[in-house]
């Protein structure tokens, strides 16, 4: 490799944010992509960075990985979880839960504002191109291949309701999964995630759909229906960075800022002449660990298990730091975790 020449095969935000660095380092960058432009495979839709995995807030985060936080990063204070059975959790803390944004090639997406980020940084763009992986320095193309281990399916709308950010927990819309239903100032995301049963996924937003609108009445005008697919599979090299390497938050879906690190570190990999595999097993694959374990206790647990996890984060005083907690801890230490488990063998479930 050319010490001052770097190639990176994906412009997708962990990509992009790795090309950001590398620039700002004075580092020659050329990123292929094969699509036309940035944020394709999304559709506009409301996703959230997740505000839990570090004492450290987001947006801090961000700005220490030289990610610029101008686009309009949507603070959500208060959840309001449903389990299967009608109940309704809230809780509203001081600090930011999530940060909700737009993914797609829209004016005001995460993925554009990545992109125009890069290009102004020096970073050449190359669209409709792709380079063999063995001539990328970083490899960033997204999904590493195997069976999906989720889908969402899911419509964007416009409305006439207030700001809402809703979940629910119910294997008879979400099969292993959740619901949920965000609205920032008229426009709508609806959505079933769903780890099971994939082929029913139409029917399932339809019922999803019909749930949300039993729990409060809503308009929807210009839908937009889309799927998205979940196939991953943990493969951690000294190339590869975000989905390519397999790094994502199997629990609930929260990998952007998971991506973004990896990018961030792919950089310092190159810059710093450190080996990435080493950087992601120290600084990611924890978390990733973590959620995959989390995952396995989440569909075991059933309906009744996740109706006790939604009441006892919804009664802690912060579930920002029981979320951490989740994310950080080892499994038999995690409080929680701990409470959930007698639970369920109070009730007769077996884990």
């Amino acid at each position: 490799m050319d010490k001052r020449h770097v190639k990176i095969a994906g412009a997708g935000i962990a990509g992009l944010t790795a090309a950001i660095n590398l620039a700002k380092a004075g580092y020659q960058v050329i990123v292929y992509e094969a699509n036309r432009d940035c944020g394709l495979r999304h559709n506009g839709d409301w996703q959230g960075i997740e505000n839990w995995t570090t004492p450290k807030d987001a947006l801090d985060d961000l700005k220490a990985m030289n990610i610029e936080t101008s686009l309009p990063f949507i603070p959500i204070h208060n959840i309001v979880w449903f389990d299967a059975y009608g109940n309704r959790y809230e809780s509203n803390i001081q600090a930011p839960i999530v940060y909700l944004l737009k993914r797609g090639t829209g004016i005001n997406s995460l993925d554009q504002a990545l992109k125009n980020q890069a290009i102004s940084s020096g970073v050449q763009i190359e669209f409709t191109k792709s380079i063999p992986l063995k001539e990328a320095d970083l490899v960033a193309i997204g999904p590493a291949g195997g069976k999906p281990y989720g889908m969402a399916y899911g419509m964007n709308f416009q409305t006439d309701v207030e700001d809402k950010v809703w979940s629910i927990f119910d294997d008879k819309i979400a099969p292993k999964g959740y619901a949920y239903f965000f609205v920032i100032k008229g426009e709508a995301t609806l959505t079933t995630t769903i780890l099971d049963d994939f082929k029913s996924g139409p029917r399932l937003l339809e019922e999803t759909y019909k749930r949300f609108q039993e729990i409060q009445s809503f308009s929807a005008h210009h839908i937009n229906k889309f799927v998205g697919i979940g196939g991953i599979k943990l493969h951690l090299t000294n190339k590869a960075i975000g989905e390519a390497a397999g790094i994502q938050d199997y629990l609930m879906g929260f990998g952007m800022r998971m991506a973004m690190r990896c990018g961030f570190l792919g950089a310092k990999s190159v810059i710093e002449g450190i080996d990435l595999k080493k950087l992601l097993i120290k600084n990611v694959l924890p978390l990733v660990k973590n959620s995959i374990l989390n995952r396995k206790v989440f569909e075991r647990i059933g309906n009744r298990g996740r109706s006790l996890l939604v009441r006892k984060l919804a009664e802690s005083q912060n579930y920002r730091t029981a979320l951490y907690k989740l994310y950080t801890h080892d499994f038999v230490e995690k409080p929680t975790f701990s409470w959930i488990l007698k639970k369920m063998t109070d009730l007769g479930i077996s884990i």
